[in-house]
């Protein structure tokens, strides 16, 4: 052992003693350097790695097979697929990647603002299932569809009721649900016919046309 690993031990030194003597085992195995093997102990002895596959992991290295051990570390540690580094608590697309929080929440930020469509960071897949997500990841999400959903689509204020609805044309509308008439474009009641485009205050007099009904002949 050098200078350099020696400086690595010291940089490790919170494993556990029988990590370094499983490194050793897992030195001479292998042609890995002591840095990556001393890493690859710091992560199975930092992550919450389940008891008993832990002491598997241990007998896997004890025995020389490293390739095993690996195998079981990956069945149990997610790793993120943006910054690659481990995850305590994973956030789970329906594609099957994971990623940290703030990695996948960087790159939604990115997208919305960007694009007109979100997908995974790593396989660009639409996200149509996001069950896998914290609360305010999935609202980010559907706030997004939802928007993108109704771009294009003209809704109104009433100011007699309060409600909105969806219209086709601007101009003197009725109201669906309290069924008074106003105008679009300047929200004031209008008593004239809905025959007319316009209200009076904002075009100064009526246009359009003129039904029988309201003005006679």
């Amino acid at each position: 052992m050098d200078i350099e690993d020696l400086d690595l031990a010291c940089k490790y030194h919170k494993l556990p003693s029988r990590a370094f003597y499983l490194a050793g085992i897992v030195k001479i195995e292998s042609e890995l350097s002591v840095g990556v093997i001393l890493e690859f102990f710091d992560i199975i002895y930092s992550e919450s790695i389940p008891l008993d596959c832990l002491k598997n992991i241990e007998e896997q290295l004890y025995l020389g097979k490293i390739g095993t051990a690996k195998e079981i570390l990956r069945s149990v540690v997610k790793k993120c697929f943006v910054c690659n580094k481990s995850i305590k608590k994973t956030q789970r697309l329906g594609c099957g990647h994971f990623f940290h929080r703030e990695c996948l929440k960087d790159s939604l930020t990115r997208q919305i603002s960007n694009d007109d469509k979100i997908g995974c960071p790593n396989c660009q897949k639409d996200i149509e299932e996001f069950s896998g997500l914290d609360e305010d990841l999935a609202m980010m999400i559907n706030d997004f569809y939802l928007a993108k959903s109704l771009l294009g689509r003209n809704f109104q204020y009433c100011p007699c009721c309060k409600n909105v609805f969806e219209i086709e044309d601007q101009g003197i509308i009725a109201c669906p649900y309290c069924f008074s008439n106003f105008c679009s474009f300047c929200s004031e009641k209008e008593d004239g016919c809905l025959c007319q485009k316009f209200c009076q205050k904002c075009n100064g007099i009526y246009v359009g046309k003129q039904c029988y009904e309201c003005f006679g002949d």
